[in-house]
């Protein structure tokens, strides 16, 4: 659940977070029901048919946001989501923190914010611009019980495949119950300077959840994300009360030196 000034040859980063943020606000759509409920929960729980032979894997961030914090409330109702990375160009610490309702698949209020720091800034170290933002939160978190959150259940992912289009299918095993697939669908434009004819980098994705009811869609692939790359999961999450799950998804960002992966925090209700 700030941006640096400057040219954006330098420090791409900036106003990126605005595209992070909103995807956070992304709300999970709701499940339908209907009178032969048990013949569409057997049609729906069946695995989506995967051709893995030529699966094709992600492409691979020259630098990574480091993780600082993330977990979820006792009750698993909202997760906390703290990275941090330095501008590869003039060395400006950027710090990210998501506070994010599980249920809506949103932020909450005044909870996805980030350092805004210009070339005056680029001394300050990371744990600096870190407790910046600990200490602007310092009281949601406490609202939420998050100053000490709880890392949940970590998935593992069975079975992965990934196709030329950037659509992506997981499976992973929920603890004790069926497993879980999700797909991730991605449309993306590709700038000049990137070797494509777009005015600039953007994506858009949306999220399927296949977990035995009516699936249901995260996100809209009408909603692009300026200057992102790419989207990939990395990991999936089950709440401390195995009702809520959080998918952590790579977004790959161009920077000055390369590209850099960032997370964006999507989430649902089981």
């Amino acid at each position: 659940m700030g941006q640096v000034s400057g040219t954006v040859g330098r420090w791409v980063l900036s106003g990126l977070v605005v595209a992070l943020i909103g995807a956070c606000s992304e709300s999970a759509s709701s499940r339908s029901s209907s009178a032969n409920h048990q013949s569409n929960q057997a049609n729906s729980s069946a695995s989506i048919a995967v051709d893995t032979s030529n699966s094709l894997n992600p492409p691979t961030p020259t630098f990574k946001a480091a993780q600082q914090a993330a977990g979820f409330s006792p009750d698993g109702k909202y997760y906390i989501y703290l990275e941090s990375s330095q501008d590869t160009g003039a060395g400006i610490p950027k710090v990210n923190l998501q506070v994010v309702d599980v249920s809506a698949n949103a932020c909450v209020r005044n909870g996805c914010i980030e350092t805004r720091y210009g070339e005056a800034e680029s001394k300050l170290s990371i744990k600096d611009a870190e407790q910046d933002l600990l200490q602007q939160t310092w009281t949601l978190r406490q609202k939420l019980q998050l100053t000490s959150p709880t890392t949940g259940v970590k998935l593992p992912i069975r079975s992965r495949s990934r196709t030329a289009d950037g659509t992506e299918t997981i499976t992973v095993q929920l603890d004790g119950r069926q497993s879980l697939q999700l797909r991730l669908q991605q449309k993306r434009t590709t700038s000049a300077i990137a070797g494509g004819t777009a005015e600039k980098d953007q994506a858009a994705l949306r999220l399927e959840v296949f977990d035995g009811r009516e699936p249901r869609s995260l996100g809209s692939l009408k909603n692009f994300r300026d200057w992102v790359l790419d989207y990939s999961i990395r990991e999936v999450y089950l709440a401390p009360n195995s009702d809520r799950v959080v998918v952590l998804v790579t977004a790959t960002k161009p920077t000055f030196e390369g590209t850099i992966g960032t997370t964006l925090v999507q989430s649902f209700e089981l």
